[in-house]
């Protein structure tokens, strides 16, 4: 009598085990279907060294800046740029670029673009930049830094 209710038991434990592992089993394509949320690296700063006299490179990251439509960069202590708030919707930005002479002719440019997102009281800081749009951004300047060159200093 004993053998015959652990062989019920087991019985009922195989198939509570087959009935799972193939819940599981076909439940894992479904799981596998659901959208990952977006975990690429989002950065608040990125620098670049430009070979140019800091003088040019601040000239072209405010035409650059222009362009953008963020107005004209005040500068600041240091060789810092900084620009106004650019608000759009429910967001703003502003750009902060520090030039730092590091030789003769190369010059660091760290560059931070600062985005906010309007809550029901408040501007939450949002990181939205990452390091292609920073590339991007350096390549412009890049660019009209090649056109203040050619005008002449």
């Amino acid at each position: 009598m004993k053998d015959d209710l652990y062989r019920g038991k087991k019985s009922r434990l195989s198939r509570w085990a087959f009935i799972i592992s193939l819940l599981i089993f076909l439940c894992l394509p479904v799981l596998s279907c659901i959208p990952i949320p977006d975990t690429s690296p989002r950065i608040d700063k990125a620098s670049h060294i430009f070979d140019a006299d800091s003088g040019i490179v601040l000239r072209a990251i405010k035409s650059v800046l222009r362009d953008r439509d963020f107005g004209d960069a005040l500068e600041t202590d240091g060789g810092s740029l900084e620009t106004d708030y650019l608000v759009q919707g429910n967001w703003r930005t502003r750009v902060v670029a520090q030039a730092k002479q590091i030789q003769r002719k190369k010059t660091e440019v760290t560059l931070s673009v600062i985005s906010e997102k309007k809550s029901s009281s408040r501007w939450v800081p949002q990181s939205l930049m990452g390091k292609e749009q920073y590339e991007t951004f350096f390549n412009e300047i890049e660019i009209q830094i090649y056109r203040e060159l050619a005008t002449g200093e």
